[in-house]
């Protein structure tokens, strides 16, 4: 009987709806505009829509009239689907007022608590909110910890707080911890977007996203997560890893590939910094610790660049000699997945050949020179062992061929 209602739980949780609302508040009228937001939403929601079948709202640059009424909809929305499991993405400023936790519409002051107070979106209220549509499980993530906005009086408490009253069946990861700020870059996203991708339970994911924040900022920035009598389950469905042998790797609706049969390689180390792989040659040089800082802060420098920038690199790339490299195709990128995963400088493991694995630090995406459409190109993460795409203005690592 207990074995009857676990699977009958499992199957309708693999069943409900998915709704999520992202807003991104960049260009303030009083406050320090930001750069972050207008990246974070389009990569989230590309990843949400296309890997994890939600449906997406994203809203950019709200007054706090259309924030309000954003918040009020999604409610609406919530309560149309009880069987929904709801997220909740914000990305922008925020504030703190008699100690309250307030996000901050574009056209929002901050110079003293009551006018935070006055313009802010209380996160409470968002998180009674979605409690009370009775959904199946509610994610805030709330990138809202940024330094404190020039022009403010000073005579507030730094960054977030703690929501008090923390409803059933609610996680809530802060982009840092209470009281503290964290700069206006794209770390956490990029971190929240990876480990997304490791399809592993709530409780699970919210803790990765912190520890590996945690150890990129070497504790200066730590997110801070609250979980209370969470379902079991993850948002791409069943909490599997891998495919089976007899399963299919389908993505965005359409199969991507069969569940490799072993294929026989040939593999030849020439020089350092170069690995031939069935006649065609391949950049393995090591990535340091500060190639994966720009790439978590979507910097483009070195090997981090943009689809554009990484063309630009293998075209001016002179390695071993030859001045002929470029970027590899998607075929050719994915040579280098394997079935099992292999440790990295960083002490973290990635489905990608050893000897290429071990020049990696953490971040895991790499550019093909494939083109999805006239604002997006393909990319493999090597962090599940299968291609994606991503917007071209997105800063990934480039690894060149000849």
């Amino acid at each position: 009987m207990r074995l009857l209602l676990l699977l009958f739980l499992t199957l309708n949780l693999l069943n409900a709806e998915k709704l999520a609302l992202l807003i991104g508040n960049s260009n303030y009228t009083n406050l320090d505009k930001l750069s972050s937001p207008s990246k974070d939403i389009p990569a989230l929601a590309q990843k949400l829509r296309d890997d994890m079948d939600f449906e997406v709202t994203e809203l950019y640059d709200l007054d706090e009239k259309a924030m309000k009424k954003a918040i009020k909809d999604f409610k609406k929305k919530l309560q149309q689907n009880p069987n929904a499991i709801a997220l909740f993405y914000y990305s922008g400023h925020g504030s703190q007022a008699y100690g309250e936790s307030y996000l901050i519409p574009i056209d929002g002051d901050t110079r003293d608590e009551a006018d935070v107070e006055a313009d802010g979106v209380k996160v409470e209220t968002i998180v009674q909110k979605m409690a009370h549509a009775r959904t199946k499980a509610n994610i805030l993530f709330l990138d809202a910890c940024r330094d404190v906005p020039t022009g403010t009086m000073g005579n507030g408490t730094k960054g977030l707080g703690q929501v008090k009253n923390r409803p059933s069946g609610s996680l809530i990861v802060y982009s840092t911890s209470k009281n503290t700020t964290a700069k206006d870059d794209r770390l956490f996203n990029r971190v929240v977007l990876e480990k997304l991708a490791t399809n592993v339970p709530l409780t699970t994911l919210a803790n990765d996203i912190s520890y590996s924040v945690d150890q990129k900022t070497n504790g200066s920035q730590v997110p801070e997560v609250f979980a209370k009598s969470l379902p079991t389950l993850c948002l791409s469905g069943s909490c599997s890893t891998q495919p089976t042998v007899v399963e299919k790797i389908v993505y965005r609706n359409r199969v991507v590939e069969s569940t490799p049969k072993p294929v026989r390689t040939t593999v030849r180390h020439l020089t350092d910094g170069i690995i031939t792989i069935d006649g065609l040659m391949y950049q393995n040089q090591f990535l340091t610790k500060e190639d994966d800082k720009n790439y978590y802060a979507d910097k483009s420098q070195g090997r981090v660049q943009t689809w554009q920038g990484a063309i630009t690199y293998c075209k001016d790339l002179t390695l071993g000699g030859y001045n002929d490299w470029r970027l590899p195709k998607r075929n050719e990128l994915r040579k280098l997945i394997t079935k099992t995963k292999h440790k990295t400088a960083s002490g973290d493991k990635r489905y990608m050949r050893a000897e290429f694995a071990k020049n990696l630090q953490e971040g895991s995406v790499f550019w093909t020179s494939e083109e999805k459409d006239s604002s997006r190109a393909w990319d493999v993460y090597f962090s599940n062992g299968n291609d994606d795409w991503d917007l071209k203005t997105v800063s990934n690592y480039a690894l060149c061929v000849r």
